[in-house]
């Protein structure tokens, strides 16, 4: 082997590892975004819309719907490359053993990254989804619950003043006390 070719070996060996890393971190991020808008969106519900008085449900089950979808189709993505990581192995090995000529080899490899690229574009496709009609459902209530409230302020009553005053006394309400000599002129005689 030459330096030539040792240097290049390197040089792809060091570009795989970052590429690794990337899709690593892609997934963890794809996963954390996914779960964390579902999330997000329990706590909105719970918290600041009552479920009964919103409108567009459809948008917030369309949103559940693809988020989740993301979620098991990235789970599945998983499984489907391991299995053609496997495929990909024996190809080399019956390559190697002279059963399977080069371009053959090459053609099914380009094959299966196509197949795992469409999964996962898939799965981005979701995310976006569900998150375009998750703010949609959001923005659309937040709007309705503010045109739904009263607008009004507590002012000022016409006994208070604003600013440095000493505040008015409110009127003591004394309660009627029973006389000791009898009822009441006025009262009716039973």
């Amino acid at each position: 082997m030459t330096d030539d070719q040792d240097l290049r070996d390197k040089s792809n060996e060091a570009v795989n590892k970052i590429k690794e890393k990337s899709e690593d971190d892609f997934e963890k991020q794809l996963i954390f975004i996914a779960s964390g808008a579902l999330g997000i969106s329990f706590v909105f519900l719970e918290k600041l819309v009552n479920l009964s008085k919103s409108i567009h449900l459809w948008t917030l089950t369309v949103a559940w719907v693809c988020l989740a979808l993301s979620l098991c189709v990235n789970l599945w993505s998983h499984y489907l490359t391991k299995n053609l990581a496997d495929k990909s192995i024996d190809d080399q090995d019956d390559h190697r053993d002279g059963k399977m000529d080069y371009e053959h080899l090459c053609n099914n490899i380009k094959r299966r990254n196509s197949t795992i690229d469409q999964v996962n574009y898939f799965s981005i496709a979701a995310l976006f989804l569900g998150l375009t009609f998750l703010i949609t459902f959001v923005t659309i209530n937040i709007s309705h619950m503010s045109e739904q409230k009263p607008q009004t302020k507590p002012g000022p009553t016409p006994e208070e003043q604003r600013g440095r005053t000493i505040p008015m006394p409110r009127p003591q309400v004394v309660p009627a006390s029973p006389s000791p000599t009898g009822p009441a002129p006025n009262s009716p005689k039973k």
